[in-house]
């Protein structure tokens, strides 16, 4: 039974209710797994592609495929996605803070007055 887009939406926000409260370790585990399990189905994934669309070659795929679950991983390993991202003052002075559902800005005045 083909899902509609409104339900995939609606489940894209449940699995992400339940794992907003992470911590940065939690999230790079997921990040992890998502690369590992990207890398390791990487025949099935083309397949279906070339399937679906009717584009493209399955050996080809498999080979991008592979490189993308590698470079997902190395790309995002080293990047902090949870609490203070960058706790060097911007132009404006502001620092980027990751809390819950949404990225914002904090004045170097807010974060000494305990507002992070």
């Amino acid at each position: 039974m083909a899902e509609t887009i409104k339900q995939q939406i609606e489940k894209a926000r449940k699995a992400f209710d339940q794992i907003s409260d992470y911590t940065q370790e939690q999230v790079d585990k997921l990040i992890y797994e998502a690369g590992k399990i990207i890398y390791q189905n990487a025949a099935k994934l083309a397949e279906m592609a070339v399937n679906e669309t009717g584009l493209g070659d399955v050996n080809e795929k498999i080979l991008k495929n592979e490189e993308t679950g590698a470079v997902f991983w190395e790309y995002l390993k080293d990047k902090k996605s949870v609490g203070i991202i960058n706790r060097e003052p911007d132009e404006d002075g502001l620092i980027a803070v990751r809390l819950r559902r949404r990225s914002f800005y904090r004045s170097q005045e807010q974060r000494a007055e305990g507002n992070v």
